[in-house]
């Protein structure tokens, strides 16, 4: 936790060790100028021992709860900010098309599919200027939209997935294409026919390297299978809202999704 309430944990840490040494000060000054106040004061703790030892576990409860919800909140905040790290990796921004309607519901597919989508021409000048700009490390041109996912030996079905189509010459600078113990894959090492799976969508259809995993895009189901399994990352398809998703080429994806150009 950085702020409590807007106000800096720093500053609040100043202002309340300040108030402390403040009262020790005047405890330290009666104790010095008026003694036998101070003592008749201390006189009370082994007399009333039942009053003394019930106030010492009030605050002690009380800071413990004050403490522990800190504690819990710090915990959920940095939980969720993580997952959303770990989702988008090295996508920092993404870029998409909006028609003008005002229907929420088409903004807040936004994170799929684009309500409208990009020509594929001017999609690749828009991320030949993003790359020239500095500290940008890469920008892909992409294709992404949902799919009901099936794994017949299985017998599991997933009705909806993530797909992600990328260009595998856009990849330099995303390095985000990993497997479960760490190592980098190329979006150019797929062969015909073959997909990467994310981890969500392995789990979810019980799918592991070499099993088969039929996707149903527009009305038509396509074999795919699965070459490796994923970490969940924005491009191998996971969302905020469906971590289950898969990745291929950017032409294969847009062969199934019959969006050429």
């Amino acid at each position: 936790m950085n702020e409590f309430f807007g106000i800096s944990m720093t500053a609040i840490m100043t202002v309340m060790a300040v108030l402390l040494g403040v009262a020790l000060a005047s405890v330290a000054a009666i104790a010095l100028r008026h003694r036998l106040l101070f003592f008749m004061g201390l006189r009370n703790i082994p007399r009333r021992r039942s009053q003394t030892v019930l106030i010492v576990l009030g605050l002690m409860l009380s800071t413990l709860i004050i403490t522990s919800a800190f504690a819990m909140g710090d915990t959920f905040h940095y939980s969720v900010s993580r997952a959303s790290y770990d989702n988008l990796h090295s996508v920092d921004e993404t870029v998409q098309a909006f028609t003008e309607s005002d229907d929420p519901f088409a903004i807040g597919l936004s994170s799929i599919i684009s309500p409208r989508p990009i020509p594929e021409d001017e999609a690749r000048a828009l991320t030949g200027e993003i790359r020239r700009l500095p500290g940008v490390d890469g920008a892909a041109p992409i294709i992404r939209g949902p799919v009901p996912a099936t794994h017949q030996e299985a017998g599991l079905s997933e009705p909806y997935t993530v797909l992600v189509g990328v260009g595998p010459e856009q990849m330099a600078g995303f390095p985000d294409i990993e497997t479960l113990d760490g190592r980098l894959l190329e979006i150019a090492d797929l062969g015909p026919g073959e997909i990467y799976a994310n981890e969500s969508a392995a789990d979810a259809l019980e799918l592991r390297a070499g099993k088969t995993v039929t996707l149903t895009v527009r009305g038509e189901p396509h074999r795919l299978v699965v070459r490796e399994v994923v970490k969940d990352r924005r491009l191998t398809g996971a969302s905020d809202f469906v971590p289950e998703g898969f990745v291929l080429s950017l032409a294969e994806a847009q062969r199934l999704f019959v969006r050429a150009g």
